[in-house]
């Protein structure tokens, strides 16, 4: 699973907006050319759907499943379910920065996090 290209993807349109502000990331800005970069790759190798593609544009575009749900008549639990399959698949292609365990280590880096702070970002933690 890959909870940081579910994040890109989601947050698109704010990261690219963001160049415009203050608070310009720009690590996350190239983070979502590259994975931007490989969803193109894996659409001409066919490893990405046309279906995939329209999932990921309407996340990105910060379409609701509900209005998804409506308009393909798929529920937004698969749609949903979708969606984290499609990002897993990208971030398998890209390099281990991109899963879930190579942006924890990432974020504990660069922020001087404790393991138990980087669980508990990614609610991993049950207590």
């Amino acid at each position: 699973m890959s909870l940081y290209v579910q994040v890109l993807l989601a947050y698109k349109e704010e990261i690219k907006n963001s160049v415009y502000s203050e608070v310009f990331d720009s690590e996350l800005y190239d983070d979502l050319l590259t994975v931007e970069k490989k969803i193109t790759e894996l659409y001409q190798e066919r490893l990405i759907s046309d279906y995939d593609l329209i999932i990921i544009n309407c996340v990105a575009s910060n379409k609701s499943f509900r209005l998804l749900e409506k308009k393909y008549k798929i529920s937004r639990l698969k749609l949903s379910t979708d969606f984290k399959n499609i990002c897993a698949k990208i971030a398998f292609y890209l390099d281990s920065s991109f899963s879930d365990e190579g942006y924890m280590k990432k974020l504990k880096q660069k922020y001087h996090l404790t393991d138990e702070q980087v669980l508990k970002l990614f609610r991993r933690d049950k207590r």
